[in-house]
């Protein structure tokens, strides 16, 4: 079977911890939103309305602190964060 959004959310957050592990640091939306870009089109799944919007956004030059939108989403999306931090801030950070 195939992902949600939510599940794809999850397996790149864990793929980028994985991949920026040295040194340990917190999530920098200038080295995952590159990867996000890169996984997006081969997602296979439903997309969210933000996740599309956000998307535009992106492909239109937006500032990384103007991305995004009112959502009502829900799910968890970052559960790789909760093996990868030992403090609940940068866990919370990361979500």
């Amino acid at each position: 079977g195939e992902c949600t959004d939510y599940g794809d959310y999850n397996i790149l957050m864990l793929e980028h911890l994985a991949a920026t592990a040295e040194p340990p640091r917190r999530v920098k939306l200038e080295e995952l939103i590159p990867r996000w870009m890169e996984a997006l089109p081969k997602w296979r799944s439903w997309l969210c309305t933000q996740t599309r919007q956000t998307y535009q956004q992106v492909l239109g030059g937006y500032s990384f602190g103007d991305l995004g939108g009112m959502s009502n989403a829900m799910a968890l999306r970052s559960a790789a964060a909760y093996g990868y931090f030992d403090r609940e801030d940068d866990v919370a950070h990361t979500a």
